[in-house]
């Protein structure tokens, strides 16, 4: 499979697993809304929000990548 085909495809079961790819579609999938993350307050807003759901994600990620290779 070339790097392109693996590419898409860790996206795709990206999106079908977390609901979205960009950090504004993981928030609002993670805490129901979005936030700000210029703002300090509403960064830590998110922070505590978000729980362990973003180190889930990437340690998720990571042990799908090591499976593809």
């Amino acid at each position: 499979m070339n790097n392109f085909k693996k590419a898409r495809e860790l996206t795709e079961r990206f999106r079908s697993e977390f609901g979205g790819l960009t950090c504004k579609e993981l928030q609002q999938q993670f805490t129901g809304r979005t936030y700000d993350m210029w703002d300090a307050g509403e960064y830590k807003a998110f922070d505590d929000a978000r729980g362990k759901q973003c180190a889930h994600a990437t340690g998720t990620v990571t042990r799908w990548v090591v499976e593809m290779l």
